[in-house]
């Protein structure tokens, strides 16, 4: 297999990366990559402020590039396909994940600065719905929402990030407002940095910036990992259930498997510019290219 690895960089790096991850014990770098590092622009060459990276069922990379307000949609080669413009519909993108159910991406993001929207939208950059109106907890506007996946229940997504638990919204009519809250039972409430419900097993594995949490259907927690890092901003699960989580102050990224038993930690090549600045990976997720 052909195993790779998508980074985005946020704050001056501006670029997303292409990693070789089929060795589970290295990350190399391949040289494909978009953007220019350390500079940001709006053209179909440039990014500014890239935030999540979601890949679709024919290994087209869709990108969050927030401070333009658009979602780039790349090929796998990290070439540039098209764009679509989401300033006056969910406003700065923060998270985008793909359903292969209905064949659609979902984009959770900031419109106006204090607004919480959901956005559907084909993988031909069509918009099917969104939320006309913030569907922030009260209390909670100004966080940032760093994951979406869909919910247990049927027309439901789950977003984490903006508040100190689980925020619940469903799609039709064009999702409710405002979101409902769910607690995880057993712990308490906190920021969490981002949200995967796994492709076999159905739980849900939520990033609380120090370890991860395996939740099941019930909100429960089933299982934690070691202690982690102080903020571990992002995380993926692999083409073979396994999770990835990338620890910025080491520099490397951990590899759990899903009962979250520790496997290994992997150091990226220190040769290579993509783990330069802790606090610095804001997306990343792997696709069988």
């Amino acid at each position: 297999m052909a195993l790779k690895l998508y980074l985005s960089q946020r704050t001056n790096r501006h670029v997303v990366k292409r990693l070789n991850s089929s060795n589970p014990s290295t990350f190399t770098y391949d040289s494909a990559s978009f953007g220019t590092w350390q500079t940001s622009g709006s053209s179909t060459s440039l990014l500014s402020f890239p935030m999540g990276v979601a890949i679709d069922s024919s290994d087209n990379v869709y990108v969050c590039d927030n401070a333009n307000s658009r979602i780039m949609k790349l090929n796998s080669s990290l070439a540039y396909v098209g764009a679509y413009d989401t300033s006056s519909t969910i406003g700065r993108p923060h998270q985008i994940t793909y359903d292969s159910v209905s064949g659609d991406l979902y984009i959770v993001g900031k419109y106006a600065v204090t607004q919480l929207r959901i956005e559907r939208i084909t993988t031909a950059l069509v918009t099917v719905r969104h939320s006309t109106s913030s569907l922030t907890l009260p209390g909670e506007l100004y966080g940032n929402p760093m994951g979406i996946v869909k919910g247990f229940a049927a027309n439901t997504f789950l977003i984490v990030g903006h508040n100190n638990d689980i925020g619940i919204t469903t799609e039709t009519p064009p999702f409710t407002t405002p979101l409902t809250s769910q607690a995880i039972t057993g712990e308490d409430p906190k920021r969490y940095y981002g949200i995967i419900k796994h492709s076999t097993n159905g739980d849900l594995y939520l990033n609380d910036g120090t370890k991860i949490l395996r939740v099941n259907s019930s909100f429960a927690n089933i299982g934690d990992s070691n202690k982690i890092t102080k903020v571990a901003t992002t995380f993926c699960e692999t083409t073979n259930g396994q999770i990835l989580v990338y620890n910025n102050d080491e520099q490397k990224i951990t590899r759990f498997g899903e009962n979250m038993n520790f496997i290994a930690d992997t150091y990226i090549d220190s040769g290579d510019v993509i783990a330069t600045d802790a606090y610095d990976i804001a997306g990343m997720v792997e696709q069988d290219v």
